[in-house]
């Protein structure tokens, strides 16, 4: 401010030519350094880097020099010019204006501390601890954030710990709960075991005795009681094969439904599951091709015995809900590591509002109950199951009055994988 004043002056004191060069030089200085303080100040509340501070602090520091250079040359030969008096007062007004820039110079240095201190104690630590407890919460811990200050991010630090607490308390609720559902679960698959066992052994003996009832073993029966006593049978084979279904899930629910992998060839399982079905595809009049490959197909890993049910009960849904006249076309496809097998049928297909609950336990079609009213449910199921214990994968595409086609994609068995199986047998000899 004495620098514009002291400016103001020399244009009143001016009387030549030369007079009005030294004022319009000085001017130019002072507006340079004041430039660079107004960047200086600017740089620091945008919150420039330190080294920009310090390349502008240092830029300020030239333009001081200069134009302390220029008042002193400038001085010198006013000093020649002028009284000692003049001189003097000259002098006094450059110190002033040395003076006052290094005043400026020094509280924009100390603003620029206090705001980094301050920046750093209010806003980057708490925000940093925010950030690190926010994490821990997404990794399944509850911390709390200990940040004492009224402003709005200890209102937000109060939020924070109020809300991982009552995650925790939640997530503890739920852990109880999915405990007692586990248990109850485990009771369920228990008495479903309990009673399929209680109930194979009459049936048995029931199908057994209606068998021979049938076959006249027990006397002579009219032709009436036998279709009669045929129809009972068939319903005992149905109850026979729903007990035998839930024995499996409650297998494999409870980790018993063992395997036992070796080498298979899935050609010749589908072959064997074709032969076992021909008599019930006669009955639904309902055509199976199996079309063979141009080139052998690798070997799958597999156990048979699990494997084949599964197919089974693919094959034996598509002649269920296949209608008269329909075919059930059977192929194969190679992959690197896998090999698909490929069932499609001409059936009803599956409604596609329906289609994420096809492998869930007891689901039947909405559009075949009235078509086929008996059915557990428990197959495609118990397919999912076995196909996953093969570390394969059960795929399908259906369309509701189009067909389904199902692809069971099963893993090719390596050199490795047989020389184990030969292993196994052979310790399994041994023992």
């Amino acid at each position: 401010g004495e620098a514009l004043v002291a400016q103001i002056n020399l244009f009143y004191l001016s009387t030549s030519e030369a007079d009005f060069q030294f004022t319009t030089s000085f001017q130019d200085h002072i507006n340079a350094i004041n430039n660079e303080i107004d960047t200086l100040i600017e740089t620091f509340e945008n919150g420039g880097s330190e080294e920009k501070i310090q390349k502008n602090l240092e830029s300020l520091g030239l333009k001081k020099d200069a134009f302390t250079n220029f008042l002193k040359e400038e001085i010198e030969l006013k000093v020649q010019e002028e009284s000692a008096t003049e001189r003097e007062n000259t002098a006094q007004q450059v110190r002033q204006t040395i003076i006052n820039v290094g005043i400026v110079t020094l509280v924009a240095l100390i603003a620029l501390i206090l705001l980094f201190s301050f920046t750093r104690t209010s806003i980057t630590e708490p925000i940093q601890e925010l950030t690190e407890a926010a994490d821990a919460l997404g990794k399944g811990e509850f911390p709390i954030v200990n940040i004492d200050s009224r402003d709005e991010l200890g209102l937000f630090a109060e939020t924070f710990n109020t809300m991982s607490q009552h995650i925790k308390a939640t997530q503890e609720a739920l852990t109880i709960e999915l405990e007692k559902t586990k248990r109850l679960d485990r009771q369920k698959t228990e008495f479903l075991s309990i009673a399929a066992h209680q109930l194979r052994t009459p049936m048995s003996g029931i199908k057994w005795v209606v068998s021979m009832a049938v076959e006249g073993d027990l006397g002579k029966v009219s032709a009436e009681a036998r279709d009669q006593l045929g129809k009972g049978l068939e319903n005992i084979d149905r109850m026979i094969s729903l007990i035998n279904s839930l024995l499996d899930v409650t297998q494999i629910d409870t980790q018993k439904f063992t395997f036992a992998f070796s080498p298979q060839k899935p050609v010749q399982i589908m072959e064997d599951i074709k032969h076992a079905l021909d008599h019930a595809a006669e009955k639904g009049k309902v055509s199976i091709n199996i079309h063979n490959p141009k080139k052998p197909l690798s070997k799958i890993l597999a156990d048979p015995d699990k494997v084949s049910m599964a197919l089974h009960n693919i094959v034996d849904n598509a002649i269920k809900y296949t209608p008269e006249k329909g075919t059930i076309d059977i192929t194969f496809k190679e992959r690197k590591d896998e090999i698909d097998i490929i069932v499609k049928d001409s059936g009803y297909g599956i409604p596609h509002a329906e289609h994420d609950r096809i492998f869930t336990k007891f689901y039947r079609g909405s559009n075949i109950q009235t078509i086929q009213a008996d059915g557990s449910g428990l197959g495609l199921y118990l397919v999912h199951e076995i196909i996953s214990r093969h570390d394969g994968k059960v795929n399908f595409d259906s369309e509701e009055g189009k067909g389904t086609t199902f692809t069971i994609s099963l893993p090719i068995a390596t050199e490795q994988d047989r020389k184990n199986c030969e292993k196994k047998k052979a310790e399994e000899k041994i023992v």
